[in-house]
């Protein structure tokens, strides 16, 4: 049976009401409604699963909004700034209206552990999660979703791999070198059909996923 997210782990701060930019919202926006239309991010039951994010600076980035993932077109409300974030502490500070996706500490490890990832998608796709691609890292089964175990399992997966964040878009996507991107996928082994791809932009990201099925 497929996991949903809901339940936030992590303890949240709103540190402003100040909602993100319609120009920094608009690349998210654009490769979160191709997401939902694939089923890739959306909702059963009343649940949500799946989210993307953007790296704005250093340690700021915009991420989804908790229980928005079943709204086929999002509006800046739906998106808030992670402004500030403790993995051990398990806190995060944010500007927005509403509460940062569950998986807001996870995107925020992967930036942590990684200068040169800018955009992160997390989706559930059953095909990729259980393919068991040597091609991809995974996280231990008992790193649940949204907690400091699965936070410190992805900063410790970024340790030990040399994943490929130095794809060349100037040619084919779909030729061999490019495929290699999708290199640049997490398995969540304790998160049924949670996958994470990440890049240097959304477009990279979009394309690690496509080109892994």
């Amino acid at each position: 049976m497929m996991q949903y997210e809901g339940v936030i782990k992590f303890h949240s701060t709103r540190h402003s009401p100040e909602l993100p930019g319609i120009d920094e919202l608009r690349d998210l926006e654009h490769y979160r409604n191709k997401l939902f239309k694939l089923g890739w991010i959306g909702e059963l039951e009343g649940i949500g699963y799946g989210n993307i994010s953007s790296r704005i600076d250093s340690d700021k980035f915009i991420i989804t909004c908790s229980q928005s993932q079943g709204l086929l077109d999002l509006e800046p409300q739906n998106y808030c700034t992670i402004i500030r974030f403790n993995i051990e502490k398990n806190e995060v500070s944010y500007d927005g209206l509403n509460e940062p996706s569950s998986e807001a500490m996870t995107h925020a490890a992967i930036y942590q552990a990684c200068s040169e990832v800018n955009a992160i998608i997390h989706v559930h796709n059953k095909k990729i999660w259980e393919s068991q691609s040597k091609d991809f890292a995974y996280t231990p089964i008992d790193a649940e979703y949204g907690s400091p175990a699965l936070a410190y399992a992805i900063i410790d997966l970024f340790r030990h791999n040399n994943f490929e964040i130095k794809m060349d878009y100037s040619t084919e996507i779909t030729s061999k070198k490019n495929r290699d991107i999708k290199k640049n996928i997490i398995i969540m082994n304790g998160h049924e059909d949670g996958v994470l791809a990440f890049g240097r932009n959304l477009e990279e990201c979009f394309h690690c996923l496509k080109n892994s099925l």
